[in-house]
């Protein structure tokens, strides 16, 4: 099964269309002045925080948090882990989920 799946997927442009994803990502957050994206290459990762100078930096990272669960997206506790979010992009993400969240960080800055 897993040779067909190899043989049947186009790899290169799935991870191309992962890398567009996360640049529309990356590109739509630095419009945002309270947030901080801190770790990208290019690729389909980075790492993302609400600057810490910004008033009531965890509560906005918190609330960013809960923006994106109510839009149905999978995202840890900005308080628990204190540092920020670290994204990837993969096949299973769409473009829509993108925006969802960009609106996440939105909503979520202007709490």
């Amino acid at each position: 099964a897993g040779l067909h799946v190899l043989k049947e997927r186009d790899w290169l442009q799935d991870l191309r269309r992962d890398h567009e994803l996360m640049k529309q990502l990356v590109s739509g957050l630095k419009t945002m002045p309270e947030v901080d994206v801190f770790t990208y290459g290019g690729t389909n990762m980075c790492e993302v925080r609400v600057r810490p100078e910004v008033e009531d930096a965890v509560r906005k990272g918190d609330a960013i948090t809960s923006y994106a669960k109510a839009s149905g997206l999978r995202m840890d506790s900005y308080s628990r882990s204190g540092a920020g979010w670290r994204f990837v992009t993969h096949r299973s993400v769409t473009a829509s989920q993108v925006e969802a969240l960009l609106e996440a960080f939105e909503k979520g800055c202007k709490a």
